[in-house]
């Protein structure tokens, strides 16, 4: 039953974010919210197994397909320039989050880290990917996708703007791309709001984009070597683990890895196996389907009341870390851009 619910819920969701050019996961995430917070305690037990099954199973299996749409000339075709921009953007931007949202903010180190793991990489698919590395609960990881559903639907409307009011920006088209590639928050705000300006620009933006949303796969695996970022357990479990001497690992995200091994079949990096395009095409689909199917899952699990419990500190680092990508990685990637021409 719950699997069907959240198949239902994820094909509305595409269908309203083909309609509003708004990313399906947020629509997957809204509507499993509006849903899970008005069935009640009964309701919610009727589906736990398909919910539990879609946002730990179907979720990294979208994580995995998704890397069938990025390939190895893509990357090449941006430059130095895009890449450096990428790189700054997801170290700097990762870095910042997790500073300001636990020292300054006061956040926990799991909502400091899924909030800037969406501002930094590819919002919500990041948001749902780095959960179940940091321990994170549904309802931060629902806080963090609303940040990414604030700030990417006033990315589409204002870089469009910016490209008709900036002169630097209007000039250069490459440019241009980069800039919205590497700070835009979801792959489909980047695809929206390219596609206001000319093809040129849209073409580096996306490629641009996609080379973040591949080091996604190399984040999750770093994230999971730092045991700081993880949610902390309570005493009780403590004293029994130190009582039993037991060494907590953090867990190896393998999904990131197969994310990385699907971006090699879609490149033909692997000579001795070559992948048809009718299965790409399937895989990019499958993944979508997985992926709103996993976000109506945790919009189901979040509760509203915690997430209220929140307060405005996941917002205001949220827009912190979007004015450090608009401003300060706008320039950096102005300066490489000059720099490798």
């Amino acid at each position: 039953v719950g699997v069907g619910a959240m198949w239902l819920i994820a094909k509305g969701a595409n269908a309203i974010g083909a309609r509003t050019q708004l990313s399906p996961l947020l629509w997957a995430t809204i509507i499993g919210m509006v849903i899970g917070n008005t069935i009640g305690a009964d309701g919610k037990k009727l589906l736990g197994r398909g919910v539990g099954f879609a946002k730990s199973r179907l979720l990294r299996l979208g994580i995995i397909l998704y890397g069938f749409k990025l390939t190895v000339a893509q990357i090449g075709g941006m430059g130095l320039a895009g890449l450096l921009a990428d790189l700054f953007t997801i170290s700097t931007t990762m870095l910042l989050a997790i500073g300001v949202g636990v020292r300054g903010l006061g956040l926990d180190a799991p909502l400091a880290t899924l909030i800037g793991t969406g501002a930094a990489i590819c919002g919500c698919t990041a948001a749902a990917a780095a959960q179940p590395v940091v321990d994170g609960e549904d309802h931060e990881t629902a806080a963090a996708v609303g940040t990414v559903v604030v700030c990417g639907t006033l990315a589409m409307f204002l870089y469009p703007a910016l490209y008709r009011l900036v002169p630097f920006l209007h000039a250069n088209h490459r440019l241009m791309g980069i800039f919205t590639g590497s700070t835009v928050h979801e792959l489909a705000g980047v695809v929206a709001a390219s596609n206001a300006m000319p093809a040129d620009v849209a073409a580096v933006a996306v490629v641009t984009k996609l080379v973040r949303v591949a080091l996604l796969a190399p984040m999750l695996v770093l994230m999971s070597a730092f045991p700081a970022l993880r949610r902390r357990a309570s005493d009780d479990d403590e004293s029994t683990a130190a009582d039993k001497k037991v060494q907590v690992r953090p867990p190896l995200p393998w999904f990131a890895l197969g994310f990385l091994g699907a971006a090699a079949l879609n490149s033909g990096a692997l000579p001795f196996l070559t992948v048809d395009r009718a299965v790409v095409k399937a895989a990019t689909k499958a993944s979508a389907l997985c992926l709103a199917m996993a976000m109506s899952a945790l919009g189901l699990e979040a509760d509203l009341v915690k997430i209220r419990a929140l307060g405005s500190r996941p917002l205001i680092l949220a827009a912190g870390l979007w004015a450090w990508l608009l401003f300060v990685c706008g320039s950096v990637a102005r300066a490489l851009v000059h720099i490798f021409p």
